[in-house]
């Protein structure tokens, strides 16, 4: 990796500048003198301890090796978390901790594929879709993923954007953040069901957020030397939007014809989070739907109470208690039948291939998740038929009376549908 880094890099440096990460090269691959002249080859091999003493020179580039890596974390983050996630925009989804922007997509066979390494190798690691350190949500993913699901909607909706906010447009606002800015406004947006969506993100939030997003980027302006024209531009744009009529409906005739897909992949997505390999993980409030962004905006009090009160609310018919019944029953599964989650994993294939399902066992118990891949394929309402046929997980044994279903339901107890979507590794939809 270091190799291939340095080659990646040397046709953009002058001689001199080539010379000296060849040094840099040798320090941290510990390589051996390979000649003599007044360059990297002089150094001393690491393994090097001429006497009974420790050669000075081989301690330091030991250390030098050390903090090396100890340097590349913060400098991968720094450059690409923090600098590349906010200057390519095209799908913010994607442009997550851990995962890669290039890849919008796998197979499910390459996500069942992962799932079944990560039982083997790493059966004890945490899983989660939400921490303190994301840049969005899960929820707020969820909603971009929605997008993909309905590309010509989106489409159309990002042109009635435009269009209305068109005299607002400076031309200092560039188009990578003019496309942040709406994809950001679409996934914060009113969301049916949900506390939190039950008005747009507030102009405070918005650009408290926007603030961040075009200093990172630190193409335009940067938190040491800020462009102040630059960032008015921006901020004008975004609350010129939020106070727009136009914008407005166009935001809630997107929502309204992705709502169905969004609910599928917000419910699927913590599923399959929940009951895959690992130990589940549950960020702060994300229970229930979330709809925060980067941090600070992710570190905003959470209302217990309210969640509290939709836990013991048994007839509570909202997105938000989908979710919660969806987390509920699925760690209650895992607790009841632990068994059922460890061990091997194995396709179960019987049915229509567009679901994605695998199965756990171990012994004589076993659980199997069902989740279709692409909710608005499915072409049904929640309450039909058709979507009585969405996702279950199920944990069966033989003191289990029949079988154990995580289910999430309306009042009507019509299933949901879920997807294969999730965010620890590029979504497979």
């Amino acid at each position: 990796m270091i190799a291939e880094a340095a080659d990646r890099v040397r046709p953009e440096l002058d001689d001199d500048e080539s010379s000296t990460l060849d040094l840099i090269v040798r320090l941290v691959l510990g390589d051996a003198p390979a000649g003599e002249g007044g360059g990297a080859e002089t150094l001393p091999n690491i393994s090097h301890r001429p006497g009974s003493g420790e050669d000075p020179v081989a301690a330091l580039r030991a250390e030098f090796m050390i903090r090396f890596a100890q340097t590349c974390g913060p400098v991968m983050a720094k450059s690409k978390e923090d600098t590349a996630f906010y200057r390519w925009t095209r799908f913010l989804a994607v442009n997550e901790v851990g995962s890669e922007p290039t890849i919008v997509g796998i197979s499910a066979d390459a996500f069942h594929d992962f799932c079944t390494q990560l039982g083997s190798a790493w059966p004890a690691t945490m899983t989660t879709l939400s921490t303190h350190d994301t840049k969005r949500s899960e929820d707020v993913r969820a909603r971009m993923s929605a997008m993909l699901e309905h590309a010509k909607e989106w489409d159309a909706c990002l042109t009635e954007l435009r269009s209305a906010t068109d005299e607002a447009r400076s031309p200092l606002v560039d188009g990578p953040t003019e496309l942040l800015l709406w994809q950001t406004l679409a996934a914060t947006w009113r969301l049916p069901g949900t506390a939190a969506g039950s008005e747009p993100i507030t102009g405070e939030r918005l650009s408290g957020y926007l603030t961040k997003a075009m200093r990172e980027a630190k193409a335009y302006t940067t938190w040491t030397s800020p462009d102040a024209a630059y960032e008015d531009a921006v901020q004008t744009l975004a609350q010129t939007a939020l106070a727009d009529e136009r914008v407005a409906a166009a935001l809630d005739a997107f929502v309204a014809a992705s709502y169905e897909t969004t609910r599928g992949i917000i419910l699927g997505s913590k599923l399959i989070q929940l009951t895959m390999p690992g130990v589940p993980d549950l960020y702060q409030g994300n229970e229930i739907v979330d709809l925060s962004l980067v941090d600070p905006d992710n570190r905003r009090p959470v209302d217990y109470g309210a969640r509290r009160a939709l836990l013991a609310d048994t007839e509570a018919d909202s997105l938000d208690a989908e979710k919660m019944l969806v987390v509920r029953e699925a760690l209650r599964l895992r607790r009841d039948h632990p068994d059922a989650f460890r061990g091997p994993r194995r396709p179960t294939r019987r049915w229509r291939p567009r679901r994605g399902r695998r199965s756990r066992s171990r012994g004589a118990s076993r659980a199997r998740n069902d989740s279709p891949r692409s909710p608005s394929r499915r072409g049904s309402t929640r309450n039909s038929p058709s979507a009585a046929a969405g996702a279950s997980t199920r944990s069966s044994s033989p003191r289990a009376a029949g079988a154990t279903r995580c289910r999430a339901a309306s009042s009507t107890a019509a299933r949901f549908r879920s997807s294969t979507c999730w965010s620890g590794v590029p979504s497979p939809c």
